[in-house]
């Protein structure tokens, strides 16, 4: 009788333990899981905003001066800067943003397609450093030698 109760109690004990640890377990599981998800969907909102934010300044740039082409490009500012972990990316936004909102497409139409050259350079030049930033906060691989950016030629106009 005492070895059956002995076997019994240690049946029971042993089934707790298990169902203990097995709870645990599922739980860490789950929070991983989770986490996991998680950082893919804030990557991907990070993807969409940066994508956006390109776009409005491409517009800017290409001399669209419409109110309707500033409101984009102020939300898509604010998205960047509000989903954005990286002062890194976040400087480079504001680094860009100057340089599209404070030149003027007025003024480079009176100054001749030499300053407009130079504009498109320096233009690409800071959109390709806000490129790269993204690129590494949302860890896609460096941009291969011999691709567009590489080359220093414009990847954003077409």
């Amino acid at each position: 009788m005492t070895t059956a109760l002995i076997g019994l109690l240690g049946g029971v004990l042993g089934a707790s333990i298990t169902g203990v640890l097995t709870y645990f377990l599922q739980r860490a599981a789950d929070e991983g899981r989770f986490k996991h998800e998680n950082d893919v969907r804030l990557r991907e909102e990070r993807r969409e905003a940066y994508g956006a934010y390109v776009a409005a300044c491409d517009r800017l740039h290409e001399g669209d001066d419409s109110k309707e082409a500033r409101a984009q490009f102020r939300k898509a500012f604010a998205i960047v800067w509000l989903v954005s972990p990286s002062t890194t990316i976040r400087d480079s936004a504001h680094e860009l943003s100057n340089f599209v909102l404070v030149r003027q497409p007025r003024l480079e139409l009176r100054e001749g397609e030499a300053n407009r050259r130079k504009i498109d350079a320096d233009y690409g030049s800071r959109m390709r450093v806000f490129l790269e930033v993204a690129q590494r906060d949302l860890g896609i691989a460096p941009t291969e030698a011999g691709s567009l950016a590489a080359e220093g030629r414009s990847v954003t106009t077409g």
